[in-house]
């Protein structure tokens, strides 16, 4: 099984990224996943973190926050990709 990108946009839902690290970290060890987890630090920076992340194998890469880090991964995914199919997207919602 490959090893999981988590990306998480502290700033979603007015800081419940940030305070919703620690129980999404529990929760994926417990499930037995093998993540790496990285939050975001600016505006469009999720794109750079999911295009690097489906680039060195990791699958699937997981958006946590809103809908904009979900658009943000998704575009991140697709420039990845290039003439490929994108690789699997999880989503952990933690937006308002």
């Amino acid at each position: 099984m490959a090893r999981a990108k988590i990306i998480v946009n502290p700033y979603s839902g007015r800081w419940k990224g940030q305070r919703s690290v620690p129980a999404v970290e529990a929760a994926l060890k417990e499930a037995g996943v093998d993540f790496d987890l990285v939050c975001t630090a600016e505006p469009d920076h999720a794109i750079e973190l999911a295009r690097e992340a489906a680039l060195e194998g990791y699958s699937p890469v997981v958006a946590a926050g809103g809908d904009g880090t979900i658009g943000e991964v998704v575009n991140g995914l697709m420039q990845a990709a290039s003439d490929r199919v994108a690789g699997p997207l999880g989503i952990i919602p933690l937006g308002s």
